[in-house]
């Protein structure tokens, strides 16, 4: 009988092995959704407007934007134009019809 106890984690934990999976934090989640939604309308956005619209600093919003394009979501001049790539496309798709689900779920039980 060699059970192994389970492993738990703090939630940084996880998120920490999330991203070692090469997974996305939530927050840059957050980012690729809007991201998609503005590029849809206009096929680019910029930095300024992205921050604006999640209310943070342009600063704080050209610093995902970097994680994003490292991991091949976006692509942009450093303070302006931000473009989908097609994996970015594609994740920020699921993203906003993963959110759109929710938000009908929370809808038809009577909390949204």
């Amino acid at each position: 009988m060699d059970r192994k106890a389970p492993e738990f984690r703090t939630s940084r934990g996880y998120q920490l092995l999330d991203r070692r999976a090469g997974r996305m934090t939530p927050a840059a989640e957050d980012y690729l959704e809007m991201i998609f939604r503005l590029c849809s309308g206009e096929g680019y956005t910029r930095v300024g407007r992205l921050a604006g619209l999640l209310h943070v600093k342009p600063s704080s919003a050209s610093k995902m934007i970097g994680k994003l394009a490292e991991g091949g979501y976006v692509k942009y001049d450093r303070y302006e134009i931000v473009l989908l790539t097609e994996a970015g496309r594609r994740a920020g798709e699921f993203l906003l019809g993963r959110h759109n689900t929710v938000a009908e779920f929370l809808r038809l039980i009577g909390s949204g």
